[in-house]
């Protein structure tokens, strides 16, 4: 119980004014939506970027946070139910949530009051990162109980729902590129429609990898280094090469991240390094590696589809 109680004080700290906070009967879970096995952050990754880091311990054997689609219903007039995603933390990872309050905080700033505005919005018009509503305390979920029997209250945190997908489940579905369609194409040589096609998945491919160069910059201009970057930390919009215009990018996933005191980088995206700590350089350098291997996985993919 002192666990969650520490756990709570620290995110009262963080929002003061209690404009983040839900209450339990807000909510209708609708459906399970996955579970995630997060590193440990509490013992190993400190939440701010000056402390010393240590090393990760491996990953958990179970599942230590469970997403949920959930209806939210705000009670007030005008304001219908809306559809919001719901992450429980469970207990050996709530230092992982309080830590994605701060990082949140610091890139969007304080959580808005205005709630139910805030989960309809439009999602074209906001960061490049997964919109947090809020949090609340509430009893755990019997999925959750099923992997750890402890009754205490539990932390879970409120996100905008986007429709958005983990590019890690895109891969798996990922088609071979789409010939053009249309009167126009009925009168194209079938090597001129394979280039064609290829121009249009090349083009969906250098979309995204410049989408997510913008994501880090907007974390690292801002103090942020996500370390935990991966293909299941990136959520897409759509995965079709007839769609590229409409792709988003956003970066998901910031309990393993850590702050700093300072831009990790200037606004112009001129590299400075003279003025970096040893620990900020390896952030940084750790972010750009974890989106070569990317980039390596998502082109691996496509090989295998030719």
């Amino acid at each position: 119980m002192q666990s969650v109680m520490s756990t709570m004080e620290m995110v009262d700290a963080l929002d003061e004014e209690k404009t983040g906070e839900f209450l339990p009967q807000d909510f209708q879970i609708v459906k399970l939506l996955g579970r995630v096995g997060m590193q440990d952050a509490a013992a190993s990754q400190p939440t701010s970027g000056d402390a010393s880091p240590s090393r990760s311990p491996p990953a958990l054997e179970q599942p230590n946070i469970i997403v949920y689609a959930a209806r939210y219903n705000s009670g007030l007039p005008y304001q219908g139910p809306v559809t919001v995603q719901l992450r429980e933390y469970l207990k050996n990872s709530r230092r992982v949530a309080v830590n994605e309050l701060m990082v949140q905080q610091r890139l969007c700033g304080d959580l808005r009051q205005e709630k139910w505005q805030a989960a309809v919005a439009d999602r074209s018009k906001g960061h490049p990162i997964m919109p947090i509503l809020g949090y609340l305390e509430a009893p755990p979920s019997d999925e959750a109980l099923a992997i750890n029997p402890d009754p205490s209250d539990t932390l879970w945190l409120v996100y905008k729902f986007e429709g958005m997908r983990p590019m890690s489940l895109m891969l798996q579905s990922m088609e071979l590129p789409e010939e053009p369609t249309g009167i126009g194409a009925m009168f194209m040589r079938r090597e001129d429609a394979i280039a064609a096609a290829l121009q249009a998945r090349y083009n969906l491919l250098a979309a995204i990898a410049r989408g997510l160069l913008q994501a880090l910059s907007f974390c690292h201009q801002r103090g942020v280094a996500h370390c935990g970057l991966g293909c299941g930390s990136v959520v897409l919009n759509t995965w079709s090469d007839k769609e590229v215009d409409q792709l988003l990018v956003k970066l998901d996933n910031f309990g393993l991240a850590r702050v700093y005191k300072h831009p990790l980088e200037p606004p112009l995206g001129v590299w400075v390094v003279g003025g970096w700590t040893r620990k900020c350089r390896c952030s940084i350098v750790q972010c750009l590696c974890s989106w070569v291997c990317m980039l390596y996985q998502i082109l691996h993919a496509c090989v295998k589809q030719q």
